[in-house]
């Protein structure tokens, strides 16, 4: 089942992002444009190539870019900085609402567990499910490597948007920024025996 109701989520709470890079008469219409370039990637069978975790970035980043692209003529470069910053702006919600505890357990025990988090802030971020994710989440081998070794980069350019793949680079460091951002040097030497 396609979960649209988050890429809406992040396309009406970061609209002046979008605003700020293109003029438009009806934002509504572009938000309805995304949405269906969406679904038409998501239901597009060379997407079943990608884990679930690059997927859930992958599809509403092409979605976004294809729209911004061929709709509003937004340059290549305009159109990735734009994704960026959506991602950034999303993924940096996501990092705020995490208490203290969580983010530890993701920083000493499961950083893979980061990425995770960071790649679904686009489309399928859902906070109900934290606490269970933390029981339930083991060690990820495919999340643990370089996003630009991944098949996310593979799907960009098998789709013809090779360019794209410049994001993989760039969200790569959006984890080691916001864990900079949320822990002290201090907080950072603290082990989960700490918080029992």
């Amino acid at each position: 089942m396609i979960k649209v109701h988050r890429l809406q989520e992040v396309l009406s709470i970061y609209k002046s992002i979008v605003l700020k890079k293109i003029d438009l008469e009806s934002y509504d219409d572009f938000m309805i444009k995304v949405i269906d370039e969406y679904i038409e990637y998501y239901n597009d069978e060379d997407k079943m190539e990608l884990n679930e975790h690059h997927m859930a970035f992958a599809v509403p980043a092409i979605a976004i870019y294809s729209v911004l692209v061929n709709h509003y003529q937004l340059s290549k470069e305009d159109a990735i900085e734009l994704i960026y910053q959506l991602t950034y702006r999303a993924t940096e919600k996501i990092f705020d609402d995490l208490s203290f505890v969580q983010m530890a357990y993701y920083l000493i025990c499961n950083k893979p567990f980061l990425k995770q988090l960071m790649l679904r802030s686009l489309s399928e971020f859902n906070p109900i499910d934290i606490e269970d994710s933390l029981v339930e989440h083991e060690l990820n081998h495919i999340l643990d490597k370089d996003l630009d070794e991944s098949t996310m980069v593979d799907y960009f350019i098998n789709k013809g948007k090779p360019e794209l793949k410049e994001l993989a680079a760039r969200i790569e460091m959006i984890i080691e920024e916001f864990v900079d951002t949320h822990f002290s040097k201090h907080q950072k030497k603290f082990t989960i025996e700490d918080f029992y």
